[in-house]
């Protein structure tokens, strides 16, 4: 919509990505302020309602419609949480089947940098893993090299470790779905984030969840997959420091 709009109007392409954004910052603000701060004002409104000092029984009350409320609720967080994760799981699939990524093809998803340098790496884990060799020093780069500061830049996220059961056959595709596993905790963590945040279990956090896990920024940086334990944690980070 946006391309045509500006074509019609014969712009140049800087002018097509900056009415792009501002497109795309203008509904977030409009859904954000429909779907989180509606619900958070409500939430605000009973909260100021229950606590009000001269209607005890009105107070007993609500603490009793609180606790069936957020045990009602309980389970649609759930759902949100597991809708975010598998839709951004199963976002991939068409991609994979179009691209004929393994299994639907014979084509794996390692590009650049994580083809030159980060499947080799893999690929060296693996092999100490399975061999029970150690992880402070490899012989396999060059004329050999300290492999722990390998290790902690690249390899240590705690998902690395299921190389260990990863036949050596299947390594390339273990980083594939690895991709695909982070991007999908990266939309549960954000739509769980969302939810605190806002004191709510709206639908609209798993799909603001979704949006975050599968961004423009995972699309084109997805291939620098020990980055993607950033964007996994970011929304944790953000609660704790809000608490």
């Amino acid at each position: 919509f946006m391309e045509i709009t500006v074509s019609l109007l014969c712009w140049n392409e800087p002018a097509m990505k900056l009415l792009s954004n501002v497109f795309v910052l203008l509904i977030n603000y409009i859904a954000a302020s429909f779907l989180f701060l509606r619900k958070e004002a409500s939430h605000r409104m009973i909260k100021k309602q229950c606590y009000h000092k001269d209607i005890f029984l009105r107070k007993d009350l609500c603490y009793e419609f609180e606790f069936f409320k957020n045990h009602a609720a309980a389970g649609t967080f759930e759902a949100n949480m597991e809708g975010s994760f598998a839709l951004s799981s199963a976002f991939f699939i068409p991609v994979f089947i179009g691209k004929e990524i393994y299994p639907f093809g014979d084509r794996s998803f390692l590009r650049t940098d994580l083809y030159h340098q980060y499947a080799p790496f893999f690929q060296e884990l693996k092999d100490k893993l399975a061999n029970g060799e150690s992880l402070f020093y490899t012989w396999d780069i060059g004329l050999g090299t300290n492999f722990m500061a390998i290790f902690a830049y690249y390899l240590s996220s705690p998902l690395n470790w299921f190389l260990f059961l990863c036949p050596s056959s299947l390594v390339i595709e273990f980083i594939t779905y690895g991709i695909v596993l982070k991007m999908a905790l990266s939309s549960l963590t954000m739509t769980w984030y969302l939810n605190r945040h806002n004191h709510t279990n709206s639908i609209a956090a798993a799909f603001f969840g979704i949006f975050y896990g599968l961004s423009g920024y995972m699309a084109a940086y997805s291939w620098n997959i020990m980055w993607l334990d950033c964007m996994v944690l970011l929304p944790v980070i953000f609660l704790g420091l809000e608490r």
